[in-house]
């Protein structure tokens, strides 16, 4: 009778051994693995760090412009229409015809007066100070997502000096005589993103988003150029500096110049975004800095190849330059 018991108990507890693992496993399938945030509404891509915030209009519809106009709801204050439940953006397209010929991220070419719908999807942003201990993010676009002209043709004036200034309507100068063309503080560029900042964001976006006092300064934007005055600006969205364009510690380098690159959107392209696109399809846009270049009426811009070079903002290239919109957002 023992020896009985004694074998019962020992099939007992090898049936317990073989159950519990079976066991054991189904409970782990059933569990999800746990999801770390880095900080709120981040995701992360292999190194990199980026973050969805804001919207603005981006890529091309499968609708077109008149279907959308016909069925959608227009709402004046944003410009943006709905359409079974998404947003766009109608604009007409004024392609860049230099060196190139536009087409859109669907293959269809852009033909000029042609309206067209963009949808409206969130911004990405790619976080270049992630490394760093700083008491914000640094954050800078992922996408050429507009372009703008920097200064308006009809303010640029050539005096008997040969230097570019700035007039008002009744072609006297603005300001006063060291207030050059390429003035940050005066931009349209500036205008712009000020107007960008407004569309792209809501108001719990905007509580993160903090105002920064840029350094425009000769010494400290990253050129040796024509003595500009420049005075400092407070800004919430912003064009990068050459200096920061070129600073190692957000990840720029002339060595490592590709990672300046940024690819255009289809709403880039129909406002007239210059682009070179690679044997891969990416589609890399120049790119204005803020920054006053060697003479009154040029300014720095970031190349197709990462190259940092001058452009003149008073002939037709400026207005084929794209922006990278930049933001320092708080730490939560």
């Amino acid at each position: 009778m023992k020896k009985r018991l004694v074998l019962i108990l020992s099939i007992l507890l090898l049936s317990i051994s073989l159950i519990l693992p079976l066991v054991s496993c189904k409970k782990n399938t059933d569990v999800e693995p746990e999801k770390k945030e880095v900080i709120p509404y981040t995701f992360v891509d292999g190194s990199s760090i980026y973050i969805k915030m804001g919207t603005y209009p981006q890529t091309i519809a499968s609708v077109s412009a008149d279907t959308i106009k016909a069925n959608g709801t227009y709402d004046e204050q944003t410009g943006y229409y709905t359409y079974e439940g998404s947003l766009y953006k109608l604009v007409i397209a004024h392609p860049c015809t230099q060196e190139m010929s536009a087409v859109f991220s669907d293959g269809q070419s852009v033909v000029e007066g042609k309206e067209y719908a963009f949808k409206v999807e969130d911004i990405i942003w790619k976080l270049i100070n992630k490394q760093l201990e700083e008491e914000d993010y640094f954050a800078y676009s992922n996408k050429v997502l507009d372009t703008a002209i920097y200064q308006q043709q009809a303010k640029i004036g050539k005096a008997s000096n040969n230097v570019y200034y700035l007039y008002d309507s009744n072609n006297r100068l603005q300001i006063e005589e060291e207030i050059y063309a390429n003035n940050w503080e005066y931009s349209v560029l500036r205008s712009a993103l000020a107007q960008f900042y407004n569309i792209a964001f809501n108001e719990d976006n905007k509580t993160a988003i903090k105002q920064v006092d840029n350094v425009n300064s000769s010494q400290d934007s990253g050129g040796d150029y024509f003595p500009s005055h420049q005075n400092n600006t407070k800004d919430y969205v912003f064009c990068l500096s050459k200096a920061q364009a070129s600073n190692s510690r957000y990840g720029f380098t002339d060595e490592d110049k590709e990672r300046r690159l940024r690819e255009v959107t289809d709403y880039a392209i129909a406002k007239g975004a210059f682009y070179i696109e690679t044997t891969d399809g990416a589609k890399f846009g120049w790119i204005w800095t803020r920054t006053a270049a060697q003479t009154s009426n040029s300014v720095y811009k970031i190349t197709t190849t990462g190259d940092i070079t001058a452009s003149f903002i008073n002939n037709d290239d400026d207005l084929k330059i794209g922006y990278v919109p930049a933001m320092r957002i708080t730490k939560i």
